[in-house]
């Protein structure tokens, strides 16, 4: 009977496969501006979805890209609730040095285990 309770007791510990928690975020730029100038500061907003089913710290990051650049303008730790939504407004200063042109302004949030999702709107540096 005991062999029999250590054999059970081993396979079952050989056979358990650890749960991975799932993983989602969805990203979305609520409200920004289509055009700035360099050297100015600009209001942003954005939701922080965690679709997935644990509570998760994410990085956040605002970002220009465009013009063979990418410029990055603030990033932050966001605490995101399992099943929740988590509104952000941030102010962002443009630098001064950069070129008039067409850019994204890119929205990033990562998880600590990589995965992440991101969402741009347009932006006329002039």
């Amino acid at each position: 009977m005991r062999r029999a309770l250590r054999c059970t007791l081993a396979l079952t510990l050989l056979l358990a496969v650890p749960v991975l928690a799932h993983l989602c975020v969805d990203v979305t730029i609520t409200s920004a501006p289509s055009s700035a100038s360099a050297g100015s500061q600009i209001a942003a907003s954005g939701d922080i979805e965690n679709c997935g089913d644990s509570d998760t710290d994410y990085q956040v990051t605002w970002a220009l890209v465009g013009n063979g650049r990418r410029v990055q303008l603030a990033t932050k730790v966001v605490s995101v609730a399992q099943g929740n939504t988590q509104a952000i407004t941030d102010q962002l200063f443009i630098p001064s040095n950069v070129p008039t042109g067409s850019y994204n302004l890119v929205l990033h949030a990562e998880a600590p285990t990589g995965f992440q999702d991101s969402d741009s709107s347009p932006l006329t540096i002039q």
